[in-house]
């Protein structure tokens, strides 16, 4: 999921907003360009889109602002970036400032650093839940040497902060499309995971379901997944 929203906001983005992007991220539209703006904006409906047939006309035709200005603000905004500025006014936004706003939410470029963001956290949070479970692993490689590092996961394991990481895995396995279950079964265990669960969901009744998933799964990604879910049910529902 956070990988497609990541692709998703790249996409929104470039090649054809990254102008914009940059434009209003250093705050370079001027007072003077959201004049061109609104300017054209005012043009008749015929003019304007006599204008924006294409990028020499935009900055050759005799319509509008003064040809150098115009050619600016191709500069600034690109012919796609320009021609939705201009919409962005005739719905009422005048100014620098409210133009370059309404610019910023339209190239995607806060979201973009929002889900770049989000995978930074996830990234950590990833790679401590694997120390943990390399931690596991090591543990039973000599079993009877191994007992109080078992023991000692174990019980960070069930503490909530760590079990947080728990969760991080066990989504990061559904994101990589290697835990075979129902699709019922994986959208609900999304829902637990990112702690969406359904105000209406009966919980002793899911944890019922995910024990019986656990015992009867000979996967043994759906079979960690199932655990974990069945912990974040019992956190969710008050008892240990």
């Amino acid at each position: 999921n956070l990988a497609s929203s990541l692709a998703g906001s790249v996409a929104a983005v470039l090649p054809v907003w990254s102008l914009v992007a940059e434009t209003v991220a250093c705050g370079r539209l001027r007072e003077a360009d959201a004049a061109t703006v609104t300017t054209i904006a005012e043009l008749s409906d015929e003019e304007r889109a006599m204008l924006f047939m294409s990028v020499d006309d935009f900055s050759t035709r005799p319509e509008g602002p003064a040809p150098l200005a115009r050619r600016r603000l191709q500069d600034l905004l690109a012919h796609a970036g320009a021609r939705r500025a201009v919409d962005v006014a005739r719905s009422g936004a005048r100014g620098a400032a409210r133009l370059t706003a309404a610019l910023d939410d339209i190239s995607g470029r806060r979201a973009l650093e929002e889900a770049i963001d989000r995978l930074a956290e996830r990234a950590d949070v990833l790679r401590a839940s694997r120390m943990l479970a390399d931690a596991w692993n090591a543990a039973h490689d000599d079993y009877a040497v191994g007992e109080p590092l078992r023991d000692a996961v174990a019980s960070l394991r069930h503490r909530p902060e760590v079990h947080r990481l728990e969760e991080a895995r066990a989504l990061d396995a559904l994101d990589a499309g290697s835990v075979a279950l129902a699709d019922g079964d994986e959208r609900l265990a999304r829902a637990v995971l990112t702690r969406e669960v359904p105000t209406d969901l009966d919980l002793d009744a899911a944890i019922d379901r995910w024990r019986e998933i656990e015992n009867l799964t000979g996967d043994l990604h759906a079979k960690h997944v199932a655990q974990v879910v069945t912990r974040s049910l019992t956190l969710q529902r008050g008892r240990p």
